[in-house]
């Protein structure tokens, strides 16, 4: 891939043109595509998105790439995982070199069936975790690759399953690049749902989410008794915000934003959310988690609740320690602005 931006990027002309992140956002798989192409699909839930604007990552990612974003989803109960991250390349011809250099170095690689403008799968052993098998596509529409990663633990998926996933890849993002310029979503959530407006973060993207994300934000190694949980304090859903850390921009910070039913809601949920124990003497919470390898942080007052992760935007590595002063006083700033209610 490296090679192939190199001898593409050299001779090209046109500008920086493409699809912007709304677009990419809007033509992105939903949770119904996912369900309706995996087995015991219930059990398939939607998790935390990373909206790749610039700043985030700028140290670390290739002038070539515009924007990124990616879609997350995790089976319950298991150790499965499905990642399917968009790229925008500076591009077609670029994007075109990318997929196809990938198909020259990838292992028995298919092309059927068709999806996209162009699209290849092959396996990947990755000899590790307990979900080892990965199962992958690149799918082209345009100047945007869409990696589609299926990890599953007993084995590689059927072609007709990857295939399914890549044939609604390709043409939902279709469906969106050729339709009216899009933007990303402006309505106000509710009082004290995201941060308040900071020197600290930067929001990149916001939306509404089930509460069984809040599991995979933390890896949780209970996520149906976290939804339970939730649900005794009244809570199906919350107000989710994907952000860059300024003073780190390969840091992620992602935050959720509850309403609870009740006037004692968000005691009752860092109580037994965090554990009455781990907070501090004003009732908060702040610390890096050993497991996930990332910064934590939880504030609540009266019926709200406000819950911050700042985690590496690269698999497999910890969060830097960039996050701790910074998140400290976000989460000091969101706690003031949060309705006393």
């Amino acid at each position: 891939m490296v090679l192939a931006i190199a001898a593409v990027a050299c001779g090209r002309t046109t500008g920086p043109n493409g699809p912007n992140l709304a677009t990419v956002v809007a033509g992105s798989v939903q949770l119904g595509d996912v369900q309706s192409s995996l087995d015991d699909s219930s059990n398939w839930w939607a998790g935390p998105s990373t909206y790749g604007a610039r700043p985030l990552d700028i140290s670390q990612r290739d002038d070539n790439e515009l924007l990124f974003f990616t879609r997350r989803f995790s089976h319950v109960g298991t150790s499965e995982e499905l990642l399917i991250r968009y790229d925008v390349w500076s591009s077609t011809a670029l994007a075109a070199a990318i997929v196809t250099a990938t198909q020259q170095a990838a292992p028995s690689p298919s092309t059927s069936p068709g999806a996209g403008d162009q699209v290849i799968y092959y396996n990947e052993n990755l000899r590790f975790g307990a979900a080892p098998f990965m199962s992958r596509a690149l799918v082209r529409v345009g100047q945007t690759v869409a990696d589609v990663r299926l990890t599953q633990a007993v084995g590689f998926a059927p072609s007709s399953t990857i295939g399914k996933l890549a044939l609604a890849v390709g043409s939902h993002l279709k469906k969106a690049v050729s339709g009216p310029v899009q933007t990303l979503p402006t309505s106000s959530p509710a009082e004290g749902s995201l941060p308040p407006v900071s020197s600290d973060i930067q929001l990149l993207g916001s939306t509404t989410l089930p509460v069984g994300a809040v599991a995979q934000m933390v890896d949780s190694p209970a996520p149906t008794d976290l939804v339970t949980l939730f649900g005794t304090l009244g809570v199906s859903n919350f107000v989710y915000g994907d952000y860059v850390l300024l003073a780190d921009t390969h840091m992620e910070v992602q935050t959720a934003g509850f309403t609870f039913s009740s006037s004692t809601g968000a005691s009752d949920w860092l109580n037994s959310f965090i554990g009455k124990a781990n907070l501090d003497q004003n009732g908060d919470y702040l610390n890096f988690d050993q497991v996930s390898e990332q910064y934590i942080g939880a504030v609540g007052v009266g019926s709200h609740g406000a819950l911050l992760i700042c985690r590496s935007t690269a698999d497999f590595e910890a969060a830097s320690r960039a996050c701790e002063t910074p998140i400290s006083r976000v989460l000091g700033a969101w706690k003031t602005s949060l309705p006393p209610g």
